[in-house]
């Protein structure tokens, strides 16, 4: 079984926070603000607009990477096999690597086309719960089409 890895591993944390988050659910959330105050609990279960900001930032990081692979880019995406094999797109940096394969290149699309998705979703929620915690802020969802 391998392992694909993206280039910015903190872009691979924060969306495995997302997803942690998002499993998690609002009701852990707003429990764990409960057990530490009122107050807490309002600045936790609130969405701000920084929230919705740092989901877009996130969704054109993922955007980005997609395109970068898309493109024939895969210098830093690198395979672990367990057998302790490494495989990775830009063998002359490593030499311990192995050039990637079809199917890595493959695998490593699909996984960031899986990221896009996540985000996409991300973004949506995010504007969703904003519209919700502030009914007066008028919130807007907006496209552009040249």
């Amino acid at each position: 079984m391998s392992r694909y890895f993206p280039r910015s591993l903190a872009f691979g944390a924060a969306i495995g926070l997302m997803a942690g988050v998002s499993f998690a659910g609002t009701g852990a959330m707003e429990a764990a603000a409960r057990s530490i105050g009122p107050a807490a609990e309002a600045a936790m279960t609130e969405t701000s607009d920084d929230d919705v900001a740092g989901a877009a930032v996130d969704l054109a990081d993922a955007k980005q990477w997609l395109a970068e692979l898309e493109g024939g880019n895969f210098a830093n995406i690198f395979v672990i096999e367990t057998d302790g094999s490494m495989r990775c797109g830009e063998v002359k940096a490593n030499s311990a690597c192995k050039p990637l394969n079809e199917a890595d290149k493959a695998g490593a699309i699909a996984e960031a086309r899986e990221a896009v998705a996540f985000a996409t979703a991300a973004v949506e929620d995010a504007e969703k719960s904003f519209a919700a915690d502030h009914p007066d802020a008028g919130v807007e969802t907006v496209g552009y089409a040249p």
